[in-house]
C-alpha cells in the first residue's frame, strides 16, 4: 500500500515508522472462501482490507454462524488481538477474492514503542470503536 496516512491508525506517523510499515507489512491475497484466520488461533496480527469483501464471524456452541461484520476496502480488523497478543476473537474469511495488508503483532508493538503518534492514534481508534459499540 502506498499511502498509510489515509488510515486513521497511521495518520501523521513519523517517516521512520512509515518506512517500517513498508518493510514489515505484507500484502496477502485470498480466494473466495479462504480463511484469513480462525477464532481461537494464536494472534494473527493487524489487517486492512484493500480489495474484496471479508466476513468477520463467530460460531456458537451449536455450530451456527453469527456474522459480526462484512468488511469492504479500506477497513481494518483484528485490532484488539493485534495489540494484546491473545488469540483471535473471531473468524475472518474472504467472501470474494480479497487482498489484505497484514502487520504482525510483534512489528506493530515495536512500532508503537518507538512512535508516540502511532500509539496515540491506536488508542483513539480503539476508544472510538468502543464508544460506537456502547452507544448502539
Amino acid at each position: 500500500m502506498d499511502d498509510w496516512h489515509h488510515i486513521p491508525y497511521f495518520a501523521n506517523i513519523s517517516a521512520t515508522t512509515h518506512t517500517q510499515l513498508h518493510s514489515h507489512a505484507r500484502c496477502r491475497q485470498f480466494q473466495a472462501g479462504a480463511f484469513i484466520f480462525r477464532e481461537g488461533e494464536p494472534c494473527a496480527g493487524f489487517f486492512i482490507v484493500v480489495d474484496g469483501l471479508v466476513r468477520i464471524y463467530r460460531t456458537n456452541g451449536e455450530g451456527r454462524l453469527h456474522t459480526l461484520s462484512l468488511l469492504r476496502p479500506i477497513t481494518s480488523f483484528n485490532e484488539v488481538a493485534a495489540v494484546d497478543g491473545r488469540c483471535n476473537p473471531f473468524n475472518a474469511v474472504a467472501v470474494t477474492q480479497s487482498t489484505v495488508w497484514h502487520i504482525s503483532h510483534a512489528h506493530l508493538i515495536s512500532m508503537m514503542a518507538s512512535d508516540r503518534q502511532l500509539l496515540q492514534n491506536y488508542v483513539q481508534q480503539l476508544a472510538h470503536q468502543n464508544r460506537d459499540y456502547v452507544e448502539r
